[in-house]
């Protein structure tokens, strides 16, 4: 009676096996997409993402992109102020990104910014593809004895700026491998003026040159 089990044994064993393999290789290929989409390498080029342009596209469109997108998990989008000129949606990854919510917002009808969440891209990536940042802030949060820095490239001129979180310690290094937290993508300025839609002052912040990889209060902060 056992013996006869085996067979089927065996045949449910494997067809465990592909089904275990074709999620892998579906969630791979999302995570692949996903990420070729924010370094816009596919569609269209930061800081459009998926046709969606922040200064040219409308907020009817946006929604109904993020509707059809199979990047995008459709159930999870949450729209505020849809018919107004002013309002914004937020929504979750379908596959391979990060479990933090992206959001986009609008005014006038116009979508003025979109900020992309991400876990699956390198510093590295970023500069190998839009070259090295026009300025850097480095920023610390907490106190020595628990230092957080939140390090910000800014790509103004091409219409977007990258967030590194989660760099520990107050003598952390910026590697090329530390990960990408967000891509917030806006329309192209200089970056006084991005700083100061964001409601600061450009003596109010630590702008720096871009001195590439290493000690980040060496490098990229004065006191």
């Amino acid at each position: 009676m056992k013996r006869r089990n085996v067979p089927l044994l065996v045949l449910f064993l494997k067809i465990t096996s592909i089904l275990v393999i074709s999620v892998v290789l579906v969630g791979c290929k999302g995570s692949s997409e996903l990420k070729d989409s924010l370094l816009g390498e596919s569609l269209c080029s930061l800081p459009c993402w998926q046709e969606i342009m922040p200064g040219v596209t409308t907020s009817s469109e946006a929604l109904q992109i993020l509707q059809n997108s199979s990047l995008v998990a459709n159930a999870s989008i949450r729209s505020s102020n849809p018919l107004d000129d002013s309002g914004g949606a937020n929504w979750k990854w379908r596959l391979g990104g990060s479990q933090l919510e992206a959001r986009l917002w609008w005014r006038d009808g116009i979508i003025r910014e979109v900020i992309l969440p991400t876990s699956s891209i390198s510093v590295d990536e970023i500069i190998n593809r839009y070259g090295f940042p026009e300025k850097v802030i480095a920023i610390p949060i907490g106190i020595p004895e628990n230092w957080e820095w939140g390090v910000t490239f800014y790509y103004s001129t091409k219409g977007f700026q990258v967030q590194i979180n989660g760099l520990f310690g107050f003598n952390a290094l910026l590697k090329s491998s530390a990960t990408v937290s967000f891509i917030t993508l806006f329309e192209s300025s200089t970056v006084e003026e991005r700083i100061s839609f964001e409601g600061y002052h450009i003596t109010d912040l630590n702008l720096q040159d871009w001195k590439g990889y290493g000690s980040i209060p060496d490098l990229y902060y004065i006191p």
